[in-house]
């Protein structure tokens, strides 16, 4: 059972949820497939298998059953997932790849981006972003929280939103040899519905659960409007063709489901007269505004012990395909519980468990017999009834919850024509050894079927993810190369930033040695040993001679070289720093460049102490906070942090 809680974008979305209008959901080219007629049976009915699978074993153990089924949901590729058809529900509800919690990672995920026929939508049905098929992650779209109630696994919620795409059961027409799961769409056992995306499942009941999403097979009112319900929107686009080329194979608005011991069976579009093993018998639908498969029950007996309850007609059988258990209300348990302590259930020595039949007196004059076997669960060499007791809203007041145990026994028709709702009830055939053999090597198949799945990918690849994909993949190349060359260059001599830094720390130079060593006029040089820093050594060097190129423009420039050696002279350069010590130009700007103090007296390159500046030193200073310097103390600090995370 679920209920429903809207978030909408705006308020003005709740008043149109239960309009009767269709979706058009599919972009141009979606219908462009082979004749849709030519997908129906003869009879026109679409034979479901269900398989039984065991809950997983979460928090605690369970022996609960359910029965799933395959469908393939979107086009053109299909995505196999396996779901519940819940006759107590009236959604589509499949986890979708957004969903990070437990219960989504645990089970297989629906893509909206492998599907070309997915389109995000509200919950009024319009375009979540016009324009655009599908949204952008950050878009503002309605939001749907559903909880959910489970007699065998637990309570627990939903929280999505709303999708369209096209939803088709996994008949054998859909199996193809050479490319796995082949699209049908569209044809009598395909929807075009509404559906919620779960974005978060709650642990419990879902991690337990051993099904992918469900299927609601409620009627409208359970439904957030017509095109969300599954029953109205299967097979719609086919039912116009056959109506349209005057076929007589048109579907009957029914379905039917049947849980035998080993498998199951779904029909859709009418039912399956071979799982009969006695007429059809017609009980009317109560209350189907509400959108349950329930009917009203004017007497309960259990053995030959009448129930003091019920005989007004004020007790409803709630039919809900994804239980397992038998639901009775918790003012009525007490009955159940001394009528069957004065004749209590018994194992059988062929296994099997024994004891009294409950009895179900409904309207229309039928009476519906549940064996022993049918609501006991065999736990070790006892046999304990799977009767539990219900504590439900007063709007469910007098309901009874009947799963498995009513449709393992009765072979159960659903007709959901508007207006005459009704369910029939016939007992259900044995399933032959033939039969079990075909199933057996059928879900064989399938298991290595889902396990190449599982094993390929959880995410497999498509055409519009490998883009992205190589586009990473770039990214990363170009960042890890960039990584190594920088990494590896940044910090050496040939560093496009440590040239950067020597080339200012030289003109910086340059400026130090313009200011603070005067030039000595040809003159008065002296004698070249007197330079104590080459001896004399550097007196016949060319170099030496020609000085440092830089400082001359500078003193040109400044007109502080005009008793320097004139162009041609074989006299070296030479400067007087500010405590009289003369030495070659070139070698003391060389030696400069690794102290800026005098070789000799060892004193400040101006001459004084930092606290005694003069003029000179002051302009000095601006300078350095000029842009040239502020840039050159930028770069040395850059380089020094590059250098240190290299190491």
């Amino acid at each position: 059972m679920s209920q429903l809680h809207f978030t909408p974008r705006l308020a003005a979305f709740l008043a149109p949820l239960l309009v009767n209008t269709v979706l058009s959901l599919p972009p141009p080219g979606l219908h462009d497939a082979p004749d849709a007629a030519d997908e129906h049976d003869a009879s026109g009915v679409q034979l479901v298998r269900l398989r039984r699978r065991q809950a997983r074993d979460f928090g605690v153990h369970s022996n609960s059953y359910f029965y799933t089924a395959r469908v393939l949901v979107g086009y053109p590729r299909p995505q196999p997932m396996n779901v519940a058809l819940d006759t107590a529900s009236g959604q589509v509800i499949l986890a979708s790849s957004s969903c990070s919690s437990s219960a989504c990672l645990e089970h297989a995920r629906y893509r909206p981006q492998s599907s070309e026929s997915a389109v995000d939508i509200n919950a009024d049905g319009t375009l979540v972003q016009q324009g655009q098929r599908l949204a952008t992650r950050n878009s503002l779209r309605d939001a749907i929280s559903i909880g959910f109630s489970s007699l065998d696994l637990g309570d627990g919620t939903v929280t999505g939103h709303f999708l369209a795409d096209a939803v088709c059961l996994h008949t054998d027409k859909h199996q193809d040899n050479n490319t796995g799961y082949q699209s049908v769409w569209p044809s009598a056992a395909c929807a075009e519905v509404g559906l919620v995306a779960a974005t978060q499942l709650s642990d419990t009941p879902f991690r337990a659960a051993p099904y992918d999403g469900s299927i609601g097979l409620g009627l409208q009112g359970l439904a957030v409007r017509k095109a969300f319900s599954f029953l109205e929107t299967l097979g719609a686009t086919t039912a116009d063709t056959v109506v349209a080329s005057n076929l007589d194979h048109v579907p009957l608005q029914q379905f039917a489901l049947y849980h035998g011991p080993s498998f199951g069976e779904a029909a859709f579009g009418g039912h399956n007269p071979k799982r009969l093993s006695s007429p059809l018998q017609w009980t009317p639908v109560t209350k189907p505004e509400e959108g349950y498969w329930q009917f009203t029950i004017l007497g309960l007996r259990i053995g030959n012990q009448t129930l003091p309850v019920c005989q007004n007609g004020d007790c409803r059988g709630l039919i809900d395909s994804a239980t397992s258990k038998v639901g009775v209300p918790s003012d009525v348990m007490s009955h159940f519980s001394s009528a069957l302590s004065a004749t209590p259930l018994f194992r059988r020595d062929s296994g099997g468990c024994a004891g009294p039949d409950l009895h179900l007196e409904v309207s229309g004059g039928v009476e519906l017999t549940l064996k022993a076997e049918d609501y006991a669960d065999r736990e070790h060499s006892e046999c304990s009834a799977n009767i539990l007791p219900l504590s439900l809203p007063e709007s469910f007041a007098g309901v009874f919850i009947l799963g498995e145990s009513l449709l393992r026994r009765y072979y159960t028709v659903f007709d959901w024509k508007h207006g005459v709702e009704q369910i029939g009830f016939g007992l259900a055939a044995d399933q032959d050894a033939e039969e079990l053999r075909i199933v057996s090597d059928a879900e064989a198949a399938e298991d290595v079927a889902e396990a190449l799945e599982a094993r390929a990918s959880s995410e497999p690849v498509d055409e519009q993810v490998l883009p992205i994909l190589l586009q990473a993949l770039f990214i990363r190349i170009v960042v890890v190369i960039s990584m190594i060359f920088f990494g590896t260059h940044i910090v050496s001599s040939r560093s496009p930033l440590r040239c950067l830094e020597r080339l200012l720390s030289y003109r910086g130079l340059l400026l130090e040695v313009a200011e603070f060593a005067t030039a000595v006029p040809s003159n008065e040089a002296p004698d070249g040993d007197e330079c104590v820093i080459c001896l004399g050594s550097c007196e016949d060097d060319p170099e030496t001679i020609s000085g440092v190129l830089g400082l001359q423009m500078l003193c040109r420039d400044a007109g502080c070289c005009s008793a320097s050696a004139s162009k041609g002279s074989q006299t070296p350069r030479w400067r007087r720093l500010k405590c009289g010590h003369h030495f070659h130009e070139t070698c003391i700007f060389e030696w400069l460049r690794k102290a800026k103090q005098c070789p000799v007296c060892r004193c400040p390159l101006n001459g004084k102490a930092s606290d005694d500046c003069t003029g000179a030193e002051r302009r000095l200073l601006e300078a350095r906070r000029s842009s040239l310097f502020g840039l050159l103390e930028m770069v040395h600090g850059t380089v020094e942090a590059l250098s240190q995370a290299q190491q």
